[in-house]
């Protein structure tokens, strides 16, 4: 899956009287599928500060995971996460 930022910018044409608009992209990233999945912590009952990508916030967040089953997302520590799930620019 592909995310794009755009850059929208307006004006106004003198002789049609008339708003413009036009855009440019300037961010464009692929965050990897099992960062697209929702933190689950799992139905266990350990208490494991565990990160997770957040796909909504684009950043990577603390959860606390049971210590079974959940998903792959799910990174023993921030910078892990990081690596894995931030995008690179295109």
């Amino acid at each position: 899956m592909t995310f794009e930022i755009y850059l929208l910018y307006f004006k106004w044409d003198l002789l049609t009287n008339h708003l413009l608009t036009n855009h440019e992209i300037i961010f464009s990233a692929e965050v990897p599928k099992l960062c697209r999945m929702e933190a689950d912590g799992g139905p266990c009952r350990s208490y494991l500060r565990r990160y997770a990508f957040n796909l909504s916030s684009m950043r990577c967040e603390e959860f606390i995971y049971g210590g079974c089953y959940g998903n792959g997302n799910n990174f023993r520590d921030l910078q892990s996460c990081v690596d894995h799930c931030l995008p690179e620019r295109s």
